[in-house]
């Protein structure tokens, strides 16, 4: 029997790398860990929120709203058509005062600090704005729509 290996198999008393008394105070402590991530992310704080930022915009131009603290951070709000008010629901908390810019496309038309109570009641554009506008040359644009229209085909 030329080419054949014998194969004895031996038993060991040792149990392995991981004997019964090892993985039950593994699988204890990882349930442990996971019991206290889950406990940590479900008591993290959640972001406070203003229920409504009013904006009102006197001017003849369409205007984008941008807010941020003092801190950090910033979100657009969104588009204020000329002459009309806009409404913007569930707004993460910047703070007792917020910067509030203002721009008209491409173009920043100002950044002013206001107190959270005035954004929730109906905070007016400064009449400043539309004056300055008007100044440089820019004509009014109806709509907001009208004026991303514009924007995007003189960026090409």
């Amino acid at each position: 029997m030329e080419g054949m290996v014998a194969v004895t198999r031996t038993h060991r008393s040792n149990p392995g790398p991981f004997p019964a008394r090892s993985l039950a105070a593994r699988t204890a402590a990882l349930v442990v860990v996971a019991a206290a991530v889950l406990l940590g992310t479900s008591t993290r704080a959640t972001p406070s929120v203003v229920p409504r930022v009013v904006v009102v915009n006197e001017s003849d131009y369409p205007l984008w709203v941008t807010v941020r603290g003092s801190t950090g951070g910033a979100l657009t709000l969104g588009g204020v058509e000329p002459r009309s008010t806009s409404s913007f629901d569930e707004v993460l908390d910047f703070g007792p005062t917020w910067q509030v810019g203002l721009s008209h496309g491409a173009r920043s038309v100002g950044d002013f600090a206001v107190a959270r109570s005035e954004l929730d009641s109906g905070w007016t554009v400064p009449v400043s704005v539309g004056e300055d506008l008007a100044a440089a040359g820019v004509e009014p644009v109806l709509r907001v729509e009208e004026l991303a229209r514009r924007q995007t085909s003189t960026l090409r």
